[in-house]
């Protein structure tokens, strides 16, 4: 079995997602795996918060090198699922986020910082 988004071996998930690229070979495409991938996990749900963009660019950005490294480790991959299905990707939840509510004012939220308020 393979990712519905994995067709005729492109991930379309690159258009919503052009950075997914960096972390994830096409291995995780092509297994069952695919449903731990936070693109898909995203995908999935039908709903994406309208500051993914911005969370995701601060993920990426400003995290140290070492945090980069462990978000594509299976053993927080569990973390990072829980957070996009109940945050991120959920309608109904998404503006209970903390970051969510800091850039809604306007600001900019620390490094670290994750969904429910706690920092890394």
């Amino acid at each position: 079995m393979s990712c519905p988004h994995y067709i005729d071996y492109t991930r379309n998930c690159i258009q919503y997602f052009p950075r997914v690229i960096e972390y994830f070979g096409f291995d995780i495409c092509d297994s069952n795996d695919y449903q731990d991938c936070p693109a898909h996990i995203f995908l999935k749900s039908g709903f994406i918060c309208k500051n993914k963009n911005q969370c995701l660019e601060n993920l990426i950005n400003k995290n140290p090198l070492l945090l980069k490294y462990f978000i594509t480790r299976k053993t927080t991959t569990t973390l990072l699922k829980s957070i996009i299905e109940e945050y991120c990707s959920s309608k109904e939840k998404h503006i209970c986020c903390t970051r969510y509510k800091i850039i809604e004012m306007g600001l900019r939220y620390p490094v670290g910082l994750l969904p429910n308020g706690k920092k890394i």
